[in-house]
C-alpha cells in the first residue's frame, strides 16, 4: 500500500513534464503552503481575493 507522499511524488514524478514552469511553482507554492512553511491569505471576501489576484497579473 503507498502513502500519501509516495502517490503525491509519483504522479508529479510521472507528470512533470506535461507542466510549464509557471504551474510547477504554483504546485510547489501549493505544497509549502499545506505543510505550513509559508503562510496562506485569507480574504474577508470575493472582492478583496480578486483585487489580489488581478495585482499578480503580469501585463
Amino acid at each position: 500500500m503507498f502513502d500519501k507522499k509516495e502517490i503525491n511524488q509519483n504522479f508529479l514524478t510521472r507528470h512533470s513534464t506535461d507542466f510549464n514552469e509557471e504551474t510547477r511553482l504554483a504546485m510547489r507554492e501549493a505544497r509549502l503552503i499545506s505543510e505550513g512553511k509559508i503562510p496562506s491569505k485569507t480574504f474577508h471576501s470575493v472582492r478583496d481575493l480578486l483585487k489580489d489576484l488581478n495585482n499578480d497579473v503580469d501585463d
